[in-house]
């Protein structure tokens, strides 16, 4: 996951320094002799706009460039968000915990008729989903931290160092929350407040 990080974060890095200097001239296009027609419709684009004094279409694709870098970059970032995904796409990773959630939850219901049991499980689940967001939310700061270390063994050793410390306060806020849930059952109280807190 955390190479997968890496990857999407260099990703935005090379599309929004691709739009900081954008220009028409080196667009790639599908059709390379479709080109010709292209710049003559962005051309009268930018002549309709009225944004600028632009006469000639050599003026007018200047413009664009101009606005392509002053606007795009702004906007990507927007849309991809302080994580580098949009929510949507972060609700769409998390739906897998999010139904496991779900499916936690009727079992627990359905499994206990003591309500306490049920709501400690409850909790639990909901507890564990937090960790996900949690975890998910510091892989992502610490590919942004570190990502001007690109390449060779340097690249590969934080990638691991990020898996193991993603996967040791996983391991060891599972082993807490088991602890936690086993002496809830057992009716003690503050187990119960522990997971309160957590979620």
């Amino acid at each position: 996951a955390n190479a997968l990080f890496r990857w999407w974060a260099h990703e935005q890095r090379r599309m929004l320094e691709s739009t900081r200097h954008f220009n028409y001239a080196n667009a790639t296009c599908f059709v390379e002799s479709d080109r010709e027609l292209v710049n003559g419709n962005i051309a009268r684009y930018m002549k309709d706009l009225s944004l600028n004094q632009a006469t000639t279409d050599e003026q007018a694709l200047s413009a664009f460039n101009s606005l392509v870098s002053a606007e795009v970059p702004a906007a990507l970032s927007k849309s991809l968000g302080p994580l580098g995904l949009p929510t949507r796409y972060r609700f769409i990773i998390a739906l897998p915990a999010i139904m496991l959630l779900v499916d936690s939850t009727a079992a627990a219901i359905k499994a206990d008729s003591e309500p306490r049991h049920a709501a400690i499980k409850v909790l639990s689940a909901l507890a564990m989903s937090m960790l996900w967001l949690v975890s998910f939310t510091l892989m992502a700061w610490l590919t942004q931290r570190f990502l001007w270390i690109q390449g060779g063994p340097r690249e590969w050793l934080l990638i691991l160092g990020c898996s193991a410390l993603d996967g040791g306060h996983q391991f060891g806020f599972y082993s807490l929350l088991v602890f936690a849930r086993g002496r809830a059952l057992d009716g003690e109280n503050w187990p119960v407040v522990l997971l309160v807190l957590i979620v």
